[in-house]
């Protein structure tokens, strides 16, 4: 328990899965120790907060129109909050200070059903908090499901987007949840194709939505997810997202959808970062 990278071998020598058993196996590019120590942390020390379950529902004015969202603790949810969104101290939410990125899914578990389960992939959405004032950016929320029906998780996604007051970055290849979305008139709750994802970033912003996952993009998510984990591994307050960062692997990248949502989130911190947090009110 003193020593993280000793509890990894521990971990992956008395291992109660096959994620354990092959936790030491191959090269991971995500710094390890870093990783290990958050691992303690979380596991061993407890000394991290505890995310709370839960699920969101919309809030409606007297003509039935959504205003917001309203946020309720629940052991069965199947959100995660770390969090809740900073206001100010008038209560007023704050522009740019939260990103999203998306790991969809087209499919749900009907469609999947005869999929082996080790191929097939949940729907996530992570939720990240940037840089503001004195704190350290962190990531807030994440909800990771495979639900029967796929549009439950695009709508829950949708609610945490407006619970946070943030847009969202998706993969392109994604298409059935761009269309959900564009029916349902949320695509103001999504980013545009980050400039850094494009072939020439001096021709300005994209009108499309999606950032294509090609092998540069990739490796240049993978390059941003890498300097926050150095910079500020001591805020990962997920087991979940730490397991998967220690385990990931080119090979078997489907399964990573906690990373690809990071992946997909970073670009969004990325593109915003010549643009600051402010009050709503101030926009």
């Amino acid at each position: 328990a003193s020593d993280p990278k000793a509890l990894l071998i521990y971990t992956a020598e008395y291992c109660y899965t096959i994620e354990e058993a092959v936790l030491q196996q191959g090269d991971n590019i995500f710094p390890r120790e870093e990783l290990a120590e958050q691992k303690a942390a979380i596991e061993v020390y407890k000394t991290t907060p505890i995310p709370k379950r839960g699920y969101l529902n919309y809030t409606l004015d007297e003509k039935g129109e959504r205003i917001g969202t309203k946020w309720t603790e629940d052991p069965d949810g199947k959100i995660l909050i770390l969090e809740p969104p900073m206001r100010t101290e008038d209560n007023v939410e704050y522009h740019n200070l939260y990103v999203a990125g998306i790991d969809s899914i087209d499919v749900g578990g009907n469609d999947s059903s005869t999929e082996d389960s080790s191929k097939v992939s949940d729907f996530c959405i992570v939720i990240k908090k940037r840089v503001f004032g004195q704190s350290d950016p962190m990531y807030v929320a994440i909800y990771k499901d495979r639900p029967k029906d796929p549009r439950t998780a695009y709508e829950i996604a949708a609610k945490l987007l407006v619970h946070y007051n943030c847009k969202a970055v998706l993969e392109s290849t994604r298409t059935a949840i761009l269309t959900h979305f564009r029916n349902q008139k949320y695509l103001n709750l999504l980013m545009k194709r980050p400039r850094a994802t494009m072939p020439d970033i001096t021709k300005g912003n994209s009108n499309m939505y999606g950032t294509p996952a090609s092998p540069k993009v990739i490796n240049h998510y993978r390059e941003l997810i890498y300097d926050f984990i150095i910079d500020y591994f001591h805020t990962i307050g997920f087991i979940e997202m730490v397991d998967q960062l220690l385990n990931y692997n080119d090979e078997q990248k489907k399964k990573f959808d906690i990373v690809a949502a990071m992946g997909m989130c970073e670009l969004g911190g990325e593109e915003l970062s010549v643009r600051k947090p402010e009050p709503k009110d101030m926009i």
